[in-house]
């Protein structure tokens, strides 16, 4: 990993919007094991992987403490710009990608990833994407969906984001979620691609 990003707007320690959100709990909580909705999204990102521009790099948006949704466009991609609005949940990423003890374990998430590519799922099939997806994420940023002022994070901007359950998690309004949507789908560049994955018909999560 080359180094984290600051971004105009969001240096600041966030307010109290996610203060008591545990990264190790939601881990805990929605990742312990790959279950049917789970082993759906990882389709999802297999089957859109190879639409890619071969060689781009990428914007994940608001990614959590989560690599799951990486671990087929590690594939395709040049990098990875990994942003969230928590410092912890970058810190969790940075922890896994240097191998810390108690990182998560991503393994499960990765043999499902390329059962559905088609691929070998052995130990050492497995083991190579995963170091696939840390050389690839190459730089850490905070961001913010909801800032009145958005940030830029490339002037060029993206050929590809790629967002999964944020505007509707941060959102309260649906004011909010159409202003959220606008900041995330502003950082895909003309003819790029946003590959969003959102929950329907709920109205909390744990």
């Amino acid at each position: 990993m080359n180094g984290q990003c600051k971004v105009a707007g969001v240096d600041q320690e966030p307010g109290d919007r996610f203060d008591q959100f545990s990264p190790a709990d939601y881990l805990r909580e929605y990742y312990s094991a790959v279950g049917l909705e789970n082993d759906e999204l990882l389709r999802f990102f297999a089957d859109i992987a190879p639409t890619m521009p071969p060689g781009e790099d990428l914007l994940e948006y608001g990614g959590g403490p989560t690599v799951y949704q990486l671990l087929s466009f590690a594939r395709t991609v040049g990098g990875i710009v990994f942003g969230d609005y928590l410092a912890k949940n970058l810190d969790a990423v940075a922890q896994w990608i240097e191998a810390r003890p108690g990182a998560h374990d991503w393994a499960p998430f990765t043999r499902a990833a390329l059962r559905h590519e088609g691929l070998p799922t052995d130990a050492h099939e497995v083991e190579h994407r995963l170091d696939l997806v840390r050389r690839r994420i190459r730089t850490l940023c905070r961001v913010d969906a909801l800032a009145e002022a958005q940030p830029v994070l490339r002037p060029a901007r993206f050929a590809f984001v790629s967002t999964s359950f944020v505007a509707e998690s941060i959102a309260s309004t649906p004011d909010d979620w159409r202003w959220a949507l606008r900041a995330i789908a502003g950082n895909v560049r003309p003819g790029g691609h946003l590959a969003m994955t959102a929950i329907r018909n709920a109205d909390r999560w744990r």
